[in-house]
């Protein structure tokens, strides 16, 4: 193999796992193009790894996607899906493509699968050349011919289930005799055909490069229709971001609590069990296979939470602790704000407590519940709205005091209920009231029955549907800090509890969702009423784009059928973790807080719906039978999700930063003492300005540390990163460790500062005195 990759026989152009562009974490996709990279170096010392064709079975992505494998050192991208969408647009086989920065990256398209046909092999090209000849224009090349621009085709030969040389689908079919073909071909044709790697092909591109079409911006807004939100929350999907949220974590506080201890751990192995458990179409896997996968991203999960933890104890051993201090609570991210954290506060009477942070500053509680045994108060769960510093740590000193200091709040936000539907939402502070009707309120639910066999991958017609009925509802808290509603009902089999949570600063509605899913064939929707006229935004890896839904291909659409899966549902879309609708009188935020990335626009009813659960009842006559119980959702899941509705224009960057705040959620622990206590009760170890620069991960390589940040909105800004580091160098490189001319890093002190592009990604190496 390692010869035939050095004569150029063999082509490598993977990375270390065939994941989804769209479908995992930032730092998840990045690395794993960096780490497979390394071990393709490793194994192939003279590869060439121009070419990235790691996405022909999976939707091509965003665009973010030139400058992140421009970056990742490739210069050739090779696609597919959603193949017949990208045709109906008028977008040839073969283009550049450039991207939200201005990164550039040429592109050829088409399937990975072919020349596999049972009549290939039924030819007898030396007797009768002009049918073999037609056979292969009909089967193939007329197709590809009809969506190509160039006088070159990528003809490819193979498929899943298909051994080289012979017919779809297995290991008993006759064998095609393609050299022998090819060879006929050469003889007989003026136009040459050749074996050849995606490398061979690219180079014969670069001749003809001036000619290609340009396309700019985004390509597919919507990924692919037939993977959402299997096995609702407790999906393997899910895994994959809490892991990647759980090892961005880890090595966050890692490298900081590495200044003070002088240990760094190394991630590697976490981050490549983790890209194992990242392979698409892990769903239809069988079940001891699948638990195995289900069981690696766990670990990973666990032993990121574990090392996380670890990091922060070691670290706050040199924090200055009072001996009244009770808690030590930690913000992961990289701009200040003021969540609410719950705690368990040991005390006896909470009427003459007040609590105080590190600053000396008051802070303000909610008793949730005492715990008591047999007759005397022990602790007590509260809910506090602290000041946390940006990527740092407050404390939590708890005071005797002579007078109760609970308070007298109201919340931000009121809502009318009717028959347990929110028809109208009142903001206290601006006055504004939205008004909607009952059939589609603001916290409606909504299950959809699915002819499973009536489409391909089970995305079949809709069958019916079916609207939650709520049959009582109660308050459960009443403040100061939170308010819950808590509703009962159902949607059919399936029993729903919602709390509809309220707060005294913010302008949101929370809902947490919890369905008792008995299964079936279908999937549940959260759905909200938009305003008329709007415009749909969502964000996306590394940034954000605009959603012309309405405007989108959907359906059968020419062309043949693997090339034709992708919009089998109207409306259907990604995003990563919200969408905004900027509509006429009022705009529209919906934030998924652990819900996967696909939502439906429904246009006649002019509707977003988040999928919330998807599933099927596995089929017995056919080898699905034996897929993974978990494709059935069996069991109850717990959905959290957010909505915002303004008279005021939406901020995009703000909405960025309020998913970030509810989806990386604050880590109280105890305190640990030390003896050095060279840190204040209150410290941040980065600040940095405009605050909407988003820090995607910092982690040591070497003695050298790593900061990558990204512009998120699409502005030109001059940025100023505040660090704890003492660095002595500092310069950015791209994803492999190539130093780049741009952006010119400035080091004054601890201050490091360069002018950012619109959503630009920035790698930055610092080098410690």
């Amino acid at each position: 193999l390692k010869e035939f990759v050095k004569e150029g026989k063999i082509g490598v152009c993977g990375g270390y796992a065939n994941v989804r562009p769209n479908m995992v974490g930032e730092e998840t996709f990045i690395r794993n193009l960096v780490i497979g990279r390394k071990y393709f170096k490793n194994l192939f010392p003279d590869v060439d790894l121009s070419v990235h064709a790691d996405a022909v079975d999976v939707a091509l992505g965003h665009p973010q996607m030139p400058q992140i494998l421009r970056k990742a050192g490739y210069k050739y991208f090779r696609c597919w899906r959603p193949h017949e969408v990208i045709t109906v647009k008028g977008i040839p086989n073969e283009f550049i493509w450039k991207g939200l920065d201005g990164s550039e990256i040429l592109v050829s398209r088409g399937c990975y699968a072919g020349l596999g046909q049972k009549e290939l092999a039924e030819l007898d090209y030396k007797k009768d050349w002009e049918k073999t000849l037609s056979t292969l224009y009909e089967l193939e090349l007329e197709y590809i011919l009809s969506t190509s621009k160039t006088k070159f085709l990528w003809v490819s030969h193979g498929m899943d289930d298909m051994l080289p040389l012979r017919t779809y689908p297995g290991r008993n079919e006759p064998p095609i005799d393609l050299i022998g073909i090819v060879e006929e071909w050469n003889r007989k044709e003026k136009a040459p055909m050749m074996f050849a790697t995606p490398l061979d092909f690219y180079k014969a591109l670069e001749d003809i490069k001036e000619t290609l079409p340009l396309v700019e911006g985004t390509i597919d807004p919507c990924d692919v229709c037939y993977n959402a939100a299997w096995n609702g929350e407790k999906g393997l999907w899910a895994l994959r971001y809490k892991g990647d949220c759980a090892l961005v974590e880890a090595e966050k506080w890692n490298t900081i609590s590495s200044m003070f201890t002088g240990e760094s751990t190394t991630y590697q192995d976490l981050w490549e069990d983790l890209l194992t458990a990242s392979s698409h179409a892990t769903q239809w896997l069988f079940e001891e296979d699948f638990q195995e996968i289900y069981s690696l991203a766990s670990r990973v999960i666990s032993e990121g939470v574990s090392l996380r933890n670890k990091a922060l104890r070691d670290m706050m051993f040199h924090i200055d602790i009072p001996e009244n201090c009770s808690a030590v609570i930690f913000n992961s991210l990289s701009f200040k704000y003021d969540p609410l954290v719950k705690i368990t506060l040991p005390v006896s009477k909470i009427d003459r407590v007040q609590l105080k942070d590190g600053n000396n500053n008051i802070i303000p509680f909610q008793v949730l519940k005492s715990y008591i045994w047999p007759e005397k108060v022990w602790e007590w769960d509260i809910l506090i709205r602290i000041d946390l510093p940006p990527l740092g740590y407050n404390i939590i000193k708890i005071e005797e005091s002579e007078e109760s200091h609970r308070l007298e709040r109201s919340p931000r936000l009121d809502i009318k209920l009717e028959a347990g539907r929110v028809v109208e939402i009142i903001d206290n502070k601006t006055k504004n009231t939205y008004k909607v009707s009952e059939n589609t309120p603001w916290n409606h639910l909504r299950y959809y029955g699915v002819d499973i066999e009536g489409g391909v991958l089970h995305v079949g017609p809709i069958t019916g549907c079916c609207d939650v009925q709520w049959y009582k509802y109660e308050v459960i808290e009443k403040g100061p800090l939170r308010w819950i509603y808590r509703l009962w009902g159902n949607i059919g089999v399936h029993n729903v509890v919602q709390d509809i949570i309220l707060f005294d600063e913010e302008d949101r509605i929370e809902f947490l969702t919890e369905v008792d899913w008995k299964g079936g064939n279908g999937f549940l929707l959260a759905m909200i009423p938009l305003d008329i006229y709007g415009e749909l935004l969502g964000d996306i890896p590394f940034g954000i784009e605009r959603k012309p839904i309405e405007s989108e291909p959907y359906g059968k659409l020419p062309g043949r059928g693997w090339d034709n899966i992708h919009r089998q549902r109207e409306g259907m879309f990604f995003a990563k973790s919200f969408v905004i609708h900027k509509g006429k009188s009022y705009s529209t935020v919906f934030w998924s807080i652990n819900g996967d990335r696909y939502f439906i626009y429904d246009k006649k009813s002019n509707t977003l719906g988040h999928i919330l659960i998807n599933s099927i009842v596995r089929p017995q006559g056919t080898w699905e039978k034996h897929v993974n119980s978990s494709i059935e959702g069996v069991g109850r899941h717990q959905f959290s999700y957010s909505i915002k509705v303004s008279r005021s224009e939406i901020e995009e960057s703000e909405t960025i930063k309020t998913s970030l705040k509810l989806r990386n959620n604050p880590v109280a622990l105890d305190p640990q003492r030390g003896l050095d206590k060279t840190l204040p009760p209150y410290y941040g170890f980065l600040s940095l300005i405009p605050e909407d620069i988003v820090v995607s991960a910092i982690y040591r390589e070497g003695e050298d540390i790593i900061i990558r940040l990204f512009e998120p909105v699409g502005k030109k800004r001059e940025v100023r990163l505040h660090t704890y580091f003492n660095f002595k160098e500092v310069f950015s490189e791209d994803f492999i460790g190539n130093r780049l001319e741009k952006p010119f890093i400035r080091l004054k002190d601890k201050e490091i500062s360069f002018e950012i592009k619109p959503y630009e990604i920035v790698t930055l190496r610092g080098r410690l005195r």
